[in-house]
């Protein structure tokens, strides 16, 4: 297991960026450099709880060379995230939609008061666990150092994205 986590800071009050950041991430696609679409399949409401299924995709397509051995081109995730609003924090999953379940994302997003109120600090914290026999069915003897690399890409990757969604957001905050 891989853990990862980022910290951003902007100019927008704590419950307005947790509100753009679960309800309105269809919105800032295109200040986004790695993310082409971000679709939200299922959203139930129950009192402070807000349950979401979004569908991202991303600009890059897996390499030709993988393309066979992983059954897809694009690359793509899903995102199942419970965001409470009394805590202003929301868990979450990312499955890609390659892999069988071999691969396994989850954390938190909070968010908190800062800049003397007038700002807001999200801590974007999770953990990536990559099932070996998946990586070496795909790239047979390199698997050890394929695993690291691509444990190192995706946690420094996704916390890249949440930086860039969360400034993104905060323009709509």
């Amino acid at each position: 297991m891989k853990p990862f986590s980022t910290l951003v800071i902007v100019r927008a009050a704590p419950e307005a960026l947790f509100l753009a950041m679960r309800d309105r991430l269809d919105e800032i696609v295109p200040l986004l450099k790695d993310v082409s679409a971000i679709e939200t399949l299922e959203r139930h409401e129950s009192g402070d709880r807000v349950d979401i299924v979004n569908r991202w995709q991303a600009r890059q397509t897996v390499p030709a060379m993988l393309q066979a051995r992983l059954g897809a081109r694009d690359i793509a995730w899903i995102d199942r995230a419970s965001w409470d609003a009394t805590t202003l924090t929301g868990h979450w999953t990312i499955e890609p939609l390659i892999g069988d379940g071999a691969i396994r994302c989850t954390g938190t997003t909070r968010f908190e008061p800062a800049m003397a109120g007038r700002g807001c600090r999200a801590h974007f914290d999770g953990s990536l666990e990559i099932d070996p026999a998946f990586i070496g069915s795909v790239v047979g003897a390199f698997e050890a150092p394929v695993t690291a690399l691509v444990q190192s890409v995706a946690t420094v990757m996704i916390p890249s994205n949440f930086r860039a969604a969360a400034e993104a957001a905060s323009k709509l905050a």
